[in-house]
């Protein structure tokens, strides 16, 4: 049986009661009805944020908690941001967040002097029957520049490709693989681009004088937050 028609059935049968029961029963009955009504269930989540390169947690980071779908009673196709905290000292953050109709959540961290850093996870991954509890990954800046010389030259044809081989895959931001190609007797060329901080970053270079072919490589050790200097003379 339905609330409405419990409704009826007592409002009914208050007809033929006194007056006074019926004053008692109209007052006491919405309340009833009320208290039957379901709180929302809460949702569970944890998590830490970890520098692999630097191999600590950090602290002091902000958290936003984002999800598309129902949000605050109104349908978001993009994400919206419903929670938002700060990574205590051992890089923890903690978010109680009622059910809706969720599609999709993501998480957003930012600290200064490190990449932004995003993940998602669809709905079914994140619910009140199974708390979420997850470690995350955040990576330092480092700054490259590499100066590029021609110290020898030989005539108008030497010509260089200098590359970095091995940036980091899941680094939009950073050093592209894409070679740089640089030809002529009087080349002094800077190249700057981002890395991630204690980074193993490999620079390929192949150079051509008197058509004579080199091919050489250097590793450079990134410097977290702060610029890493590199130089190729050839």
């Amino acid at each position: 049986m339905n609330l409405r028609r419990i409704f009826v059935s007592i409002f009914i049968s208050a007809l033929y009661i006194s007056d006074m029961k019926k004053i008692f029963i109209l007052i006491i009955l919405p309340a009833i009805l009320f208290s039957c009504k379901k709180d929302p269930a809460v949702i569970d989540i944890s998590g830490k944020l970890f520098d692999p390169n630097a191999g600590n947690y950090i602290a002091g980071a902000t958290v936003s908690l984002q999800a598309t779908g129902v949000v605050d009673g109104v349908y978001n196709s993009g994400f919206t941001t419903i929670a938002s905290s700060t990574t205590d000292g051992q890089g923890s953050f903690f978010f109680n967040i009622e059910e809706s109709t969720y599609d999709a959540f993501r998480f957003t961290f930012y600290k200064d002097g490190y990449f932004l850093s995003q993940k998602e996870y669809s709905a079914g991954d994140i619910t009140p029957e199974q708390p979420f509890n997850g470690t995350f990954d955040i990576y330092s800046k480092s700054y490259i520049k590499l100066r590029v010389r021609n110290t020898n030259p030989y005539d108008e044809f030497d010509q260089i490709s200098v590359y970095f081989s091995n940036p980091p895959s899941t680094c939009t931001e950073c050093c592209s693989s894409t070679p740089f190609q640089m030809t002529g007797m009087d080349i002094d060329t800077i190249i700057y681009c981002n890395c991630y901080g204690n980074y193993s970053l490999a620079v390929n270079y192949a150079y051509t004088k008197n058509s004579v072919n080199y091919i050489l490589k250097d590793t450079l050790i990134t410097v977290p937050f702060d610029t890493t200097y590199h130089n190729i003379n050839f």
